[in-house]
């Protein structure tokens, strides 16, 4: 089963899991180059996070992302 963890709050990042396994994980300022880049969707993040595992968005089984409730 692959996973991908979004957090889309201060710091946007993503990560997968393979069987709850961590694969790769990236934050969304790494990819930008923007200090603390969050607020919203890390698209960026996600889709190197994919790349690096070597898989594409249609082989995500499961989504999980945070409410960014304050």
């Amino acid at each position: 089963m692959i996973l991908i963890g979004i957090f889309n709050d201060h710091d946007a990042c993503a990560a997968v899991f393979d069987d709850y396994r961590m694969i790769s994980a990236r934050a969304q300022e790494r990819m930008s180059r923007i200090k603390d880049d969050g607020f919203s969707f890390p698209a960026a993040a996600v889709d190197e996070c994919l790349a690096a595992a070597n898989l594409s968005r249609s082989d995500v089984d499961v989504v999980a992302m945070s409410l960014g409730i304050r």
